[in-house]
């Protein structure tokens, strides 16, 4: 039960992890804007968006927390959304 718990948190921070780089990190600034100059996605600048589908990537590639990817999907913006709310306006001070 506690290894399940622990698996669940730790999927849930890479999720999230991977959405704050791409979303906020200095080092993919380029790619974003390249991506939305190019290609018009905006999805590299949205926390909600981009986290939804890399928790479905995650669930894919790693391992499913519910069972269900659709509902991986939902989980992993849901989360991401409120950890990136949370985090986002302390990161700002840096």
């Amino acid at each position: 039960m506690l290894e399940k718990i622990w698996n669940d948190l730790l999927w849930i921070l890479i999720n999230f992890s991977m959405t704050n780089i791409m979303v906020v990190s200095q080092i993919t600034s380029s790619f974003r804007k390249f991506m939305n100059e190019k290609f018009k996605i905006s999805l590299f600048y949205c926390a909600m968006c981009f986290s939804f589908w890399s928790a479905l990537l995650l669930s894919l590639a790693w391992r499913s927390p519910t069972g269900l990817w659709l509902w991986d999907a939902f989980l992993g913006s849901i989360t991401s959304w409120v950890l990136y709310v949370y985090i986002h306006p302390k990161q700002s001070e840096f």
